[in-house]
Parts: C-alpha cells; sequence; structure tokens
C-alpha cells in the first residue's frame, strides 16, 4: 500500500511559508491577491517537498518549501535550479513564436499550440465551490 501523506496544520504551513518569506522557491514570485484579499488560484501556495515524497523524502517541516501551486505542478522532477533554468528557455521561446521573426519560432509555434490543446482536453474539469 502507497504510503500516505499527512495533512498539515495552519501553524506548520505558516512555519513553512515564513522559510522563503511568503515568496515561491522555484520561481521567486509572490502571493497575489485578488480584490478580496483572497489568493488567486494559480498563485495559491502549495508545500512542496524537497526530497521528493515518491523518493522517500519525508514528510517532516524540514523537507518543506513553499511554492506555487502551478509552479509545483509544472517542476516534475526537476531541481529548482533547473526548474528556473526551463523558465527562462520558455520566456525566449514564447518571444521567439511571438514575434515570428526566426525560423526557431515559427517551427515551434504549431506543435506548441497543438501539444498545449492536447493538455487542456486532458485536464479534469475544475470543480465550482
Amino acid at each position: 500500500m502507497a504510503k500516505r501523506r499527512r495533512a498539515f496544520s495552519g501553524e506548520e504551513r505558516e512555519i513553512v511559508l515564513a522559510k522563503t518569506a511568503r515568496h515561491c522557491h522555484l520561481c521567486g514570485g509572490g502571493a497575489r491577491e485578488n480584490s478580496d484579499g483572497e489568493l488567486t488560484e494559480e498563485r495559491e501556495f502549495v508545500l512542496d517537498h524537497s526530497v521528493p515524497f515518491a523518493s522517500n523524502g519525508k514528510d517532516s517541516l524540514d523537507n518543506l518549501l513553499a511554492a506555487h501551486g502551478l509552479c509545483n505542478g509544472c517542476r516534475w522532477f526537476y531541481s529548482p535550479e533547473e526548474f528556473q533554468w526551463i523558465l527562462r528557455m520558455g520566456i525566449w521561446a514564447r518571444k521567439q513564436m511571438e514575434d515570428g521573426k526566426t525560423n526557431i519560432g515559427v517551427n515551434m509555434r504549431k506543435p506548441f499550440l497543438e501539444n498545449e490543446e492536447a493538455v487542456r482536453k486532458r485536464r479534469k474539469p475544475r470543480q465550482q465551490d
């Protein structure tokens, strides 16, 4: 039977958030709130295991850092340094596709958009509260 992750209390979550001064340890971004003072969905923080839980990382406060849910979901198995490099590469690639002035940008655009559409179709719809 698979090992289950434990639930963390509000106090424990605040301890983890304080480690990174309420910033995502992957992208460096802070929490963004909407006009009602609530975190926007893509900027909600999750607790990220430094040593992945799936790789027998401990479910303890010393193995956790704050991350945006979106960043953590996109990170897969990459280290924070690799993930930051991938973000920079993605920003560069986006600019190439938007400008459409280089062969690489033109050649990336269609397969990228097709992949994004396929991913969108596979995702489960989010439930509304």
